[in-house]
């Protein structure tokens, strides 16, 4: 209870009083939010979900699932179907290929998430307008991307496809990695290039949910509904995220 009181604690105080400077100050400070989100991830989240004074989720492989059963998640307001299936993702399989390290990046996003959603509602709660819009762009982008890893459960439900050639489907499930393992990175970005990924993953998810869609197709159809550009050039995106670092 103590820990959990802190977490939300910490969090109002950093962006009270850092991502701010004081009553002269006009406007968001993106740097100071991005540091203190870092700093707030680091120093709370993480040490609350994987161990007093822990900032790596090294070694908790074997844990994840129980891990991601806390309460701290319930603020996701994840479907039951979108829960188990984040237990799963968070679940070591080799024969699903889910790895120790795999699942251990992926509680490093999820501690991220967790930071990002704290710090939005925190800049929701203040006056000025571009701090409320930065808060509610980090509030989407962490509960869409929560979505991303429930929805890793359809990556490679499909071998062959008539919307997407041999080369396409490799392409995206590359991609569909990728993405799915740097939320981290996405919810720091700036908010333009933060709201397109949220947006790109709430469109695949309701893809996904007409039962149509593999994740790679939904992927590349999200794209291009969200770019509003042709197949080609939405391949030409994805495999930008694919090959990102």
């Amino acid at each position: 209870m103590k820990s959990k009181l802190i977490l939300g604690m910490i969090a109002t105080t950093l962006i009270a009083t850092t991502a701010f400077a004081g009553p002269a100050a006009r406007g968001v400070n993106v740097a100071n939010i991005k540091a203190e989100m870092s700093k707030y991830t680091d120093t709370v989240v993480k040490s609350y979900l994987f161990g007093k004074g822990r900032t790596s989720a090294n070694g908790l492989a074997s844990q994840a699932a129980k891990i991601a059963g806390d309460k701290a998640f319930d603020k996701f307001e994840l479907r039951a179907d979108e829960k188990s299936a984040v237990t799963t993702a968070l679940t070591v399989s080799s024969k699903e290929g889910r790895s120790d390290s795999l699942v251990e990046k992926r509680l490093e996003n999820l501690a991220a998430l967790i930071g990002a959603r704290k710090v939005g509602q925190s800049l929701k709660e203040r006056s000025e307008t571009d701090a409320q819009a930065e808060g509610q762009s980090l509030i989407d982008a962490s509960s869409a991307l929560m979505k991303t890893l429930a929805n890793s459960i359809y990556k490679g439900t499909k071998t062959t496809s008539q919307r997407l050639s041999k080369e396409e489907m490799t392409d995206s499930s590359k991609a569909l990695e990728k993405l799915e393992n740097i939320s981290e990175s996405i919810v720091r970005m700036d908010k333009s290039e933060r709201d397109m990924y949220t947006a790109v993953e709430v469109k695949r998810d309701e893809l996904l949910q007409t039962g149509k869609f593999s994740g790679e197709e939904a992927l590349v159809e999200a794209v291009m509904t969200v770019k509003a550009v042709d197949k080609t050039k939405a391949m030409e995106i994805v495999r930008k995220l694919k090959d990102c670092v």
